[in-house]
Protein backbone atom coordinates (compact mmCIF):
# COMPACT_ATOMS: atom_id res chain seq x y z
CA UNK A 1 0.00 0.00 0.00
CA UNK A 2 1.06 3.64 -0.48
CA UNK A 3 3.06 5.41 2.22
CA UNK A 4 1.54 8.88 2.65
CA UNK A 5 2.76 12.10 4.29
CA UNK A 6 0.90 15.42 4.67
CA UNK A 7 2.57 18.82 5.04
CA UNK A 8 0.80 22.09 5.94
CA UNK A 9 2.54 25.32 4.89
CA UNK A 10 3.21 27.75 6.43
CA UNK A 11 1.75 25.88 9.46
CA UNK A 12 -1.25 23.91 10.70
CA UNK A 13 -2.04 26.86 13.02
CA UNK A 14 -3.04 30.05 11.21
CA UNK A 15 -4.85 33.33 11.67
CA UNK A 16 -7.92 34.22 9.64
CA UNK A 17 -7.05 35.69 6.21
CA UNK A 18 -3.80 33.67 6.02
CA UNK A 19 -3.20 31.37 3.06
CA UNK A 20 -2.51 27.66 3.47
CA UNK A 21 -1.14 24.97 1.21
CA UNK A 22 -1.57 21.30 2.06
CA UNK A 23 0.70 18.88 0.28
CA UNK A 24 0.10 15.13 0.08
CA UNK A 25 3.29 13.25 -0.82
CA UNK A 26 3.36 9.51 -1.25
CA UNK A 27 5.50 6.51 -2.15
CA UNK A 28 3.35 4.13 -4.18
CA UNK A 29 4.09 1.09 -6.32
CA UNK A 30 2.03 0.56 -8.38
CA UNK A 31 1.12 4.15 -9.21
CA UNK A 32 -1.94 5.44 -7.29
CA UNK A 33 -5.35 5.01 -8.86
CA UNK A 34 -6.71 8.00 -6.96
CA UNK A 35 -5.92 10.69 -4.39
CA UNK A 36 -8.66 12.21 -2.25
CA UNK A 37 -8.55 15.08 0.24
CA UNK A 38 -11.34 15.19 2.81
CA UNK A 39 -12.15 17.79 5.44
CA UNK A 40 -14.25 16.55 8.34
CA UNK A 41 -15.14 13.50 6.20
CA UNK A 42 -16.31 15.56 3.17
CA UNK A 43 -14.44 15.27 -0.16
CA UNK A 44 -12.76 18.57 -1.10
CA UNK A 45 -10.14 17.70 -3.76
CA UNK A 46 -8.57 14.96 -5.89
CA UNK A 47 -5.20 16.71 -6.35
CA UNK A 48 -2.06 16.07 -4.33
CA UNK A 49 -1.95 19.81 -3.44
CA UNK A 50 -4.80 21.67 -1.76
CA UNK A 51 -4.54 25.45 -1.41
CA UNK A 52 -6.89 27.83 0.37
CA UNK A 53 -6.55 31.63 0.07
CA UNK A 54 -7.87 33.96 2.83
CA UNK A 55 -8.62 31.12 5.20
CA UNK A 56 -11.60 31.60 7.51
CA UNK A 57 -12.64 30.12 10.85
CA UNK A 58 -14.86 27.72 8.90
CA UNK A 59 -11.70 25.99 7.67
CA UNK A 60 -10.95 24.56 11.15
CA UNK A 61 -10.94 20.80 11.02
CA UNK A 62 -9.28 17.50 10.27
CA UNK A 63 -7.83 17.22 6.75
CA UNK A 64 -7.09 13.73 5.45
CA UNK A 65 -5.22 12.66 2.32
CA UNK A 66 -6.13 9.17 1.11
CA UNK A 67 -3.98 7.58 -1.62
CA UNK A 68 -5.11 4.29 -3.17
CA UNK A 69 -3.57 1.83 -5.60
CA UNK A 70 -4.44 -1.72 -6.67
CA UNK A 71 -2.76 -3.14 -3.54
CA UNK A 72 -4.38 -0.94 -0.89
CA UNK A 73 -4.50 2.56 0.48
CA UNK A 74 -2.51 4.88 2.71
CA UNK A 75 -3.75 7.78 4.81
CA UNK A 76 -2.16 10.85 6.43
CA UNK A 77 -3.94 13.52 8.49
CA UNK A 78 -3.42 17.06 9.73
CA UNK A 79 -5.56 19.09 12.15
CA UNK A 80 -5.92 22.71 10.97
CA UNK A 81 -6.61 25.37 13.61
CA UNK A 82 -7.64 28.83 12.44
CA UNK A 83 -7.19 31.49 15.13
CA UNK A 84 -9.56 34.45 15.31
CA UNK A 85 -10.28 37.24 17.79
CA UNK A 86 -13.04 36.87 20.36
CA UNK A 87 -16.62 37.74 19.55
CA UNK A 88 -18.01 39.38 22.71
CA UNK A 89 -21.63 39.61 23.88
CA UNK A 90 -22.81 40.78 27.30
CA UNK A 91 -25.82 38.97 28.74
CA UNK A 92 -27.84 39.79 31.85
CA UNK A 93 -28.55 36.75 34.00
CA UNK A 94 -31.75 36.23 36.00
CA UNK A 95 -30.05 37.28 39.24
CA UNK A 96 -29.03 40.62 37.67
CA UNK A 97 -25.39 39.64 37.21
CA UNK A 98 -23.75 40.22 33.85
CA UNK A 99 -21.97 37.52 31.87
CA UNK A 100 -19.41 38.24 29.18
CA UNK A 101 -20.07 35.52 26.60
CA UNK A 102 -16.95 35.06 24.48
CA UNK A 103 -16.07 32.85 21.51
CA UNK A 104 -12.71 32.85 19.76
CA UNK A 105 -9.72 30.62 18.99
CA UNK A 106 -7.56 30.10 20.92
CA UNK A 107 -9.93 30.13 23.87
CA UNK A 108 -7.41 31.33 26.47
CA UNK A 109 -8.91 34.73 27.28
CA UNK A 110 -7.63 37.70 29.26
CA UNK A 111 -10.42 39.88 30.63
CA UNK A 112 -9.99 43.57 31.47
CA UNK A 113 -11.95 45.11 34.34
CA UNK A 114 -15.59 45.78 33.54
CA UNK A 115 -16.43 49.40 32.79
CA UNK A 116 -19.64 51.23 33.71
CA UNK A 117 -20.76 54.22 31.63
CA UNK A 118 -23.88 56.34 31.64
CA UNK A 119 -26.51 55.56 29.00
CA UNK A 120 -25.13 58.46 26.93
CA UNK A 121 -21.60 57.01 27.10
CA UNK A 122 -19.96 59.12 29.84
CA UNK A 123 -17.41 57.17 31.89
CA UNK A 124 -18.59 56.43 35.44
CA UNK A 125 -16.23 53.83 36.89
CA UNK A 126 -14.11 50.74 36.43
CA UNK A 127 -15.50 47.90 38.48
CA UNK A 128 -13.42 45.98 40.97
CA UNK A 129 -14.04 42.56 39.46
CA UNK A 130 -10.42 41.42 38.93
CA UNK A 131 -11.05 40.97 35.22
CA UNK A 132 -13.45 38.05 34.89
CA UNK A 133 -16.31 37.01 32.63
CA UNK A 134 -18.91 37.39 35.40
CA UNK A 135 -19.90 40.68 37.02
CA UNK A 136 -22.12 40.69 40.09
CA UNK A 137 -23.90 44.01 40.46
CA UNK A 138 -24.48 44.82 44.12
CA UNK A 139 -27.97 46.25 44.37
CA UNK A 140 -28.33 45.42 48.09
CA UNK A 141 -26.05 48.15 49.46
CA UNK A 142 -27.07 51.65 50.57
CA UNK A 143 -26.92 53.12 47.05
CA UNK A 144 -30.24 53.57 45.26
CA UNK A 145 -30.71 50.81 42.71
CA UNK A 146 -30.98 53.25 39.75
CA UNK A 147 -27.34 54.30 40.23
CA UNK A 148 -26.41 50.97 38.68
CA UNK A 149 -28.20 51.82 35.40
CA UNK A 150 -26.13 52.36 32.29
CA UNK A 151 -23.82 50.70 29.81
CA UNK A 152 -21.60 47.84 30.99
CA UNK A 153 -18.55 47.07 28.89
CA UNK A 154 -16.63 43.81 28.84
CA UNK A 155 -13.21 43.83 27.15
CA UNK A 156 -11.33 40.64 26.34
CA UNK A 157 -8.35 39.43 24.33
CA UNK A 158 -6.96 36.09 23.19
CA UNK A 159 -3.92 37.70 21.57
CA UNK A 160 -5.34 37.51 18.02
CA UNK A 161 -5.90 40.90 16.33
CA UNK A 162 -9.06 41.75 14.41
CA UNK A 163 -9.10 43.17 10.86
CA UNK A 164 -8.15 46.60 12.30
CA UNK A 165 -5.18 45.04 14.13
CA UNK A 166 -6.84 45.52 17.54
CA UNK A 167 -6.41 42.68 20.04
CA UNK A 168 -8.78 43.91 22.78
CA UNK A 169 -12.39 43.20 21.74
CA UNK A 170 -15.42 44.84 23.35
CA UNK A 171 -19.03 43.95 24.06
CA UNK A 172 -21.57 45.97 26.03
CA UNK A 173 -25.15 46.01 27.25
CA UNK A 174 -27.42 48.83 28.37
CA UNK A 175 -28.86 47.84 31.75
CA UNK A 176 -31.84 49.39 33.52
CA UNK A 177 -32.73 48.52 37.10
CA UNK A 178 -36.26 49.40 38.22
CA UNK A 179 -36.56 51.83 41.10
CA UNK A 180 -37.50 55.36 42.01
CA UNK A 181 -35.30 58.40 42.39
CA UNK A 182 -35.60 59.66 45.96
CA UNK A 183 -35.45 63.44 46.52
Amino acid sequence: PPIVKVTALPSSKLNEKDNISLSCTYNSNPYPSFITWTKNQNNISHDSEYTKINISRDENGLYVCNVSNSIGYGVAKVQISVFYPPKVAVEQLQNGSLFCNVSGVPNNYTFSKWEHRSSNGDFLRKLDDEGSSLLTIDVQNDNPIYTSDGLYYCRVSNGIPDKNNITLQTGFKDIYFPGNIIN
